[in-house]
């Protein structure tokens, strides 16, 4: 889109609600002044600018009496804080989402915090891929949903406390070790959806929680120990953790559980409710300490050294075995 083109369709609109702008690192720093220029209408909540390379800290955006309420901009590798503030200013903000914000600082953070709780409307804050980041201070009230997924630095969770959190997205973040997951939990009791995908940070995790619906731990290959006590936990995903050895689990309300391809040695479990259950592929384990799953309709063990026997005790159990350990082992050689 050039430049002409773009400023006759903003001037064009004059009850313009929602703007979506995609491919703007074609345009360089030209078009947020044409923003401000043409988009005097009062009527604008939702804005989204996509592939954003604004490197002039003069170019922000400005649009009078505000009334943004949906803020998403990805691409800004180059953008200053000074340009990211911009876009936080708005006293009806509820969903923001930086995405990519190389330059953002945990102080950054803790100013945009600051400002939106003076306003208490912001429920939904995305900061993925926001490389610097290392203990952001979030402490916000009203925030549901966070996500700070493939922020490479990320260590530090004790300052994220927000009450009403329900959702919370961590994955491919490397550098999160035990403590911070335990702080998060401790900080934050209503939290239902737990995203720790490819976490290769912590070692040994134990989660009690009455709140936990969904829980993703999978490709945690750091992760050697784990404990899920979760009395409404309905999802639970923990395929591929190459080096777990130890695996608790309390689950009353789950009913479809996968753990293929996991290297634990012992295992235990108490899923009241739980009617499919696949081991598939676990070719260390030898030792079910724990089996208490009374409405169990199919269980998969191939590739395992279990014992068909085991699970007759069920008759309506329908046991699915065979196959090699050797030939599942494979996967997790060194």
């Amino acid at each position: 889109m050039t430049i002409m083109r773009l400023t006759h369709c903003l001037n064009k609109f004059h009850y313009l609600r929602t703007l979506r702008l995609y491919k703007l690192e074609q345009m360089d720093d030209k078009f947020l002044p044409i923003i401000n220029a043409s988009l005097s209408a009062r009527t604008l909540t939702h804005i989204e600018l996509h592939g954003v390379r604004i490197v002039k800290d003069g170019h922000t955006l400005n649009i009078p009496d505000a009334r943004l309420s949906h803020v998403e901009v990805d691409g800004t590798l180059f953008c200053t804080y000074n340009v990211l503030k911009s876009f936080t200013l708005s006293r009806n903000l509820e969903v923001l989402k930086l995405s990519g914000c190389r330059a953002l600082m945990d102080r950054d953070v803790g100013d945009i915090i600051q400002r939106q709780n003076q306003y208490r409307k912001l429920k939904e804050l995305r900061l993925d891929n926001c490389s610097k980041l290392m203990a952001p201070n979030i402490k916000c009230p009203t925030i549901q949903t966070l996500s700070l997924g493939s922020c490479a630095l990320l260590k530090d969770l004790s300052l994220i406390k927000c009450e009403n959190l329900v959702d919370v997205d961590l994955s491919y973040c490397s550098c999160i070790e035990d403590d911070g997951i335990k702080d998060l939990l401790k900080n934050n009791k209503r939290i239902e959806r737990l995203c720790l995908k490819s976490c290769r940070g912590y070692t040994s995790i134990d989660i009690q929680s009455n709140c936990l619906r969904h829980l993703d731990m999978s490709m945690s290959m750091g992760m050697k120990k784990a404990n899920i006590v979760c009395s409404e936990l309905t999802s639970l995903e923990i395929g591929m953790c190459a080096k777990l050895e130890e695996l608790t689990l309390e689950l009353d309300a789950i009913e479809a559980l996968d753990l293929s391809m996991l290297t634990m040695e012992e295992f235990s479990i108490k899923a009241l409710e739980v009617k499919s259950l696949n081991l598939s592929g676990c070719c260390k384990l030898v030792a079910m300490e724990q089996f208490c799953c009374p409405k169990l309709m199919e269980v998969d063990i191939c590739g395992t050294n279990l014992s068909p026997e085991r699970f007759h005790l069920f008759t309506k159990t329908k046991v699915k075995w065979g196959g090699s350990t050797h030939d599942w082992s494979n996967p997790f050689r060194a």
